[in-house]
């Protein structure tokens, strides 16, 4: 198969088309958690919520309850080498952890995903990026 060429509008036709047949089938997955939803945010929630009138929403109280348990704050890290050389080196590797945790957020993230694995799939897109410069690394868009 020869490769993508972004200026070929047969290839952009191709994974368009592609596009279009994955978002499609992801459709009962979507409907799945729209109705998991209104049921976690009960009748009052505007127009969209329950048809149930429930007088206390149980489901969603368990779901925040673990929620909290689960991810009361950002991981900690620790490093450590039996090589007293790179004692050092670990020490900085177990700050830097720390700080890029804080700084995409990893907290909200992780309690976004085991919400919605309450409900449903919960799923985290995680990967490497390659910047415009060339410089490679983790990257964590907002």
């Amino acid at each position: 198969m020869p490769r993508f060429n972004p200026l070929d509008p047969q290839h952009l036709a191709r994974l368009n088309k592609a596009r279009e047949m994955s978002f499609k089938a992801l459709d009962p997955f979507r409907e799945f958690r729209l109705k998991a939803m209104r049921e976690v945010v009960g009748k009052h929630y505007g127009h969209e919520g329950s048809m149930e009138i429930v007088p206390m929403p149980m489901l969603r109280i368990t779901i925040e309850a673990f929620v909290q348990r689960l991810v009361a704050q950002n991981p900690t890290f620790a490093a450590s080498s039996t090589f007293p050389q790179l004692a050092t080196q670990a020490a900085a590797l177990q700050a830097a952890l720390r700080q890029k945790v804080e700084q995409i957020n990893l907290r909200e993230t992780l309690r976004e995903v085991v919400f919605d694995s309450m409900i449903g799939h919960g799923v985290v897109k995680v990967g490497t990026t390659i910047t415009t410069d060339g410089a490679e690394g983790w990257s964590h868009l907002e």
